[in-house]
């Protein structure tokens, strides 16, 4: 055999030096991208997971607070409370329609189903689930597990109806369905597969909604182990394709666990392949050159391949700021082009990601998590530099009702957003506006003392008091403030958080804001809160008890009507001011029960006094809050018929300022009010913003002038104008007038001067217990019609 020549052995060793160099580079090049795309897909991938995971707790979070406002509606409530099944079941019909629940039930506190929107509710797979929900439940707030049947996983939701003691259990269910894997999807950049095993893992997998194809989630399912625990990040091949993909078990309940499974495509042909052919060509062409053309291959190659490598570690480790300088045209600048926009991608990926995490999505400001950040990092300054923080609490007055009923929740969301605005460009750049919830803001300003922030909560209030334009209405919304202020109301966030609330809660009480946090309310709060808790046990445990103040004609000074008024005999506090428990009653949701058991009360008494023979009327006083109630008309005409009192001789009191809240709706419940037959007054009158144009549409029969213009009438020429004009005006309007707060007997005899039909008022008589009243009433009537004259008969029957 020939021997190779010299020229070919050197080619055939530089070949297989060139082939023994290049065939490295090119597994050593190959293996790193490989490596540097999985590690950036691990980098995705946790990144979406943790997104994934932020999601579905704020899910959680919304699903939970809409059952809970759901469950906090007092005619559901009161349809519990009552048993009124109908009622319940059209309720949770509505709350299906209103906040997207697939299903929902009424449990007993025995766990009995009251009602449902399951039609089979036996054979479905949430039957079993019932009992344990509500026992886990009974030891924490709320309960949730979940389901799956339909195809598809269903989240339960139990929280107690409270009316106002826990009378049942509202549960709620939310499917996990095709469009929330879509949602999830275009947050978290990642295909979601939600999947089912068998109970404890022992049977098959069953594939649920999913962001894949339908063959792949074939293919999923039947390559997915049967192990529903957490798994670490690997790569899974779903017929060509190949995923990183990560198993994230959700909360199990029934006789499934419903698991996540997150995946993120691995695409490394095109390119990559083409680079591969590249370097097999260059290494040909190596083989008809010399070590000059090695040496340069070598370098031309290596360098690149290198400052790729390096790049791609240090993408790996999360620095996207750098990026690749290599300056060709080839499949190497091609590749860095790539790596490049690939790490601008994510970068700008996690931005937004950790934006929506710290931010609120609707207004943009900093949510409730980024705001405490901020303020405790805030006071750690202030700490260092011996220096202050103010935190005003501020909370849109009202805002239920203009969400709710009057413009709708989009309309309030855009004024949510306007008011987020306006707050944001009222304040110096470098304070912090938060939206903590609902209709809750929060503002911090670092270096203001408490005078400084006073005077930035009353700017604020005095800009959200604009109007409001949206669309063709023109909206005027009014705050309540709170202020807090480091280091004099505490020296931590929470402390000074809890105190600008119970400030903002105290001004939304007086009505007075910007509100400052002042020693002692704490423990005046938590004194209210008592006092809420003990209401509702008041009328059960026989605490509550009924006074009469007697009304006079001031023409023939006969008593034709009394004022009843509730007192709160507390056993642990005394005698608790109506000024105190009633505005309570009216926040907490107890002036109803409060309503009806005065109602009942007072017209039990008044029968008592008329069959013996006293022919007096009762007026009772009556609050917005049952004004807006529809079925206090037929409340108020069952009492009547089932004591036999004529509705002519109950009088129902609601203040002038309560008419103006929603007059439209008002003036319908009064108008039925007065189809029932009983007689309507309208109370503190002088003292709220109606005008003539509402007044003249009001079926009233009087008016009662408040006791602030009368207590000083002699001396006061102001007052004394205004009591006569009112009497003037009720008397042309054909309405009769009662004049309150009368404590001397020259009062009574210029109120008489001024033609006013009633008064009454401590010189008359103080409110008394029914049997006192009766008594009074009786050595009254003795003197009225004795030949004493007017004055020695009141001040008589005063001293008896």
């Amino acid at each position: 055999m020939r021997a190779l020549s010299f020229r070919t052995r050197i080619l055939a060793a530089l070949a297989c030096v060139i082939a023994c160099v290049l065939a490295p580079i090119f597994v050593v090049v190959y293996s790193a991208i490989r490596a540097s795309m999985i590690e950036h897909a691990e980098v995705s991938l946790e990144t979406g997971a943790r997104v994934f995971a932020q999601s579905m707790r704020e899910r959680d979070e919304q699903l939970l607070y809409a059952v809970r406002q759901a469950a906090s509606d007092f005619g559901f409530k009161e349809a519990v409370a009552t048993g009124d099944v109908p009622t319940i079941r059209s309720a949770l019909e509505n709350y299906n329609k209103r906040i997207g629940a697939s299903e929902a039930l009424v449990l007993s506190l025995e766990g009995e189903v009251v009602a449902s929107t399951i039609v089979e509710l036996p054979g479905s797979p949430i039957y079993p689930v019932l009992s344990e929900l509500i026992r886990e439940a009974e030891d924490t707030p709320f309960a949730r597990a979940t389901v799956v049947f339909g195809g598809a996983p269903h989240q339960l939701m139990a929280v107690p109806v409270e009316a106002p003691e826990r009378v049942a259990w509202a549960v709620m269910g939310f499917v996990m369905d095709e469009t929330l894997v879509a949602i999830l999807k275009a947050l978290t950049g990642l295909e979601i597969s939600f999947v089912g095993y068998g109970k404890r893992g022992r049977n098959a997998v069953m594939p649920l909604p999913s962001t894949l194809v339908p063959p792949l989630r074939d293919a999923l399912a039947s390559t997915l182990g049967t192990n529903a625990e957490v798994s670490e990040p690997y790569v899974m091949h779903l017929r060509d394709a190949e995923y990183l993909t990560l198993k994230i078990p959700l909360e199990a309940g029934g006789r499934h666990e419903v698991g996540a499974v997150l995946q993120i495509p691995l695409e490394h042909g095109g390119q990559f392949r083409a680079l591969g052919n590249r370097l097999v060509l260059i290494s040909l062409l190596a083989l008809g050159v010399a070590l000059v053309a090695a040496f340069i291959l070598a370098h031309g190659v290596a360098r690149p391949l290198n400052r790729l490598v390096t790049a791609t570690q240090r993408i790996a480790q999360g620095d996207y700021r750098h990026t690749v300088e290599i300056q060709r045209s080839d499949e190497l600048g091609a590749l860095a082009t790539s790596l490049n926009t690939m790490q601008s991608a994510i970068a700008e990926r996690e931005d937004r990601i950790a934006h929506q995490a710290f931010h609120d999505t609707l207004t943009g400001l900093p949510n409730r998590a980024l705001a405490h950040d901020r303020l405790r990092s805030a006071i750690e300054h202030a700490r260092r530099n011996g220096n202050t923080v103010g935190v005003l609490m501020i909370d849109v007055d009202r805002f239920k009702e203009i969400n709710d009923t009057l413009l709708g929740h989009h309309t309030g969301d855009q004024l949510l957003i306007e008011l987020g605005r306006r707050l944001r460009a009222t304040v110096r750049a470098s304070d912090t506006v938060a939206r903590l919830g609902g209709d809750e803001f929060l503002t911090l300003v670092e270096g203001q003392n408490l005078e400084a922030a006073l005077l930035v909560g009353a700017k604020l209030k005095a800009v959200m008091a604009e109007p409001v334009k949206l669309g063709t209405v023109e909206v005027v919304t009014e705050v309540s403030i709170g202020v807090s202020v480091y280091p004099d109301h505490g020296e931590d966030a929470e402390a000074l958080l809890r105190r600008a609330d119970i400030a903002m809660y105290e001004g939304k009480r007086t009505r007075q804001s910007p509100t400052a946090y002042k020693a002692g309310r704490e423990e005046e709060h938590l004194h209210r809160l008592a006092l809420v808790n003990d209401l509702r046990r008041a009328a059960p445990n026989n605490e509550l008890v009924v006074h009469y103040q007697p009304k006079i004609e001031l023409g023939t000074r006969a008593v034709t009507q009394v004022e009843a008024l509730m007192r709160w005999r507390h056993p642990r506090y005394g005698m608790v001011p109506p000024d105190e428990f009633i505005p309570l009653a009216e926040q907490s949701g107890h002036i109803r029960a409060l309503t009806h058991w005065l109602l009942d009360t007072v017209v039990r008494d008044c029968s008592v006094w008329r069959r013996e023979g006293i022919e007096v009327g009762v007026a009772i006083n009556i609050s917005v809050t049952d004004l807006t109630s529809v079925d206090l008309p037929s409340i108020v005409e069952g009492r009547l018929r089932e004591h036999g009192l004529e509705p002519g001789h109950l009088t129902l009191e609601v203040t002038e300022s309560s008419v103006m809240r929603d007059s439209g709706k008002i003036i319908l419940m009064l108008e039925s009010l007065d189809k029932c037959g009983v007689r309507l007054s309208i109370d503190d009158f002088g003292t709220g913003y109606s005008s003539l144009s509402h007044l003249k549409r009001l079926p009233v029969h009087e008016l009662k002038i408040d006791k602030s213009f009368v207590l000083d009438l002699m001396n006061n020429t102001s007052d004394a104008v205004i009591v006569k004009s009112t009497i003037d005006l009720g008397h042309n309007m054909g309405l009769r007038v009662v004049a309150e707060g009368v404590e001397s007997e020259e009062s009574l005899k210029l109120l008489r001067s001024y033609s006013c039909d009633m008064a009454q008022g401590f010189h008359i008589s103080k409110a008394l217990p029914l049997i006192e009243f009766i008594a009074w009433f009786k050595q009254y009537e003795q003197l009225r019609t004795a030949s004493a004259p007017p004055a020695t008969e009141i001040s008589r029957i005063k001293v008896l």
